[in-house]
């Protein structure tokens, strides 16, 4: 890496504009090294990078902390986008299982009380227990073909 030479430039402190320039510019190239270090080998642990950039900066033991603050933070906000999504999902498909369910069943009601009036609608109970759809699309189903409703009570009893 190239600096720029000149005239030294005093501050307060003691060191020169072109110690700080070089001190950021190998701040610059260490924090990219670590980085590069810490995504290509699981095998290091965090005290190891410690250790190795005590020996090489004095006082680098912050520069650490404040790398792994960012990654923690950065993590944290793929894991809460990652949960958002999958709980989104999973609310979109219950959603849509509940309400495929309800309108199997409103139509299950419909149908009992056309084919068999108020009498078929004792069925109500049991078929409203019932969760799975699949079942459900069968009793639905058949309505259409049963004469009565203790033929149509055969389907679902006997997968309960």
């Amino acid at each position: 890496m190239h600096l720029p030479e000149g005239p030294p430039v005093e501050n307060p402190g003691g060191a020169t504009g072109v110690d700080l320039a070089r001190q950021e510019a190998h701040a610059r190239f260490f924090v990219a090294i670590v980085r590069y270090v810490v995504t290509a080998a699981e095998t290091i642990t965090e005290r190891d990078l410690q250790e190795a950039i005590e020996a090489i900066i004095p006082g680098g033991g912050v520069l650490v902390s404040t790398i792994a603050q960012q990654w923690i933070a950065q993590g944290f906000q793929q894991g809460l986008q990652q949960g958002l999504q999958q709980g989104l999902q999973q609310g979109i498909q219950q959603g849509q299982q509940q309400g495929l369910r309800q309108g199997l069943f409103d139509g299950i009601t419909l149908g009992l009380e056309l084919k068999w009036g108020a009498d078929g609608l004792h069925l109500l109970p049991e078929i409203g227990r019932i969760e799975d759809v699949y079942l459900l699309r069968a009793i639905h189903e058949g309505l259409k073909r049963v004469g009565t409703s203790e033929e149509l009570r055969r389907i679902y009893q006997r997968t309960t």
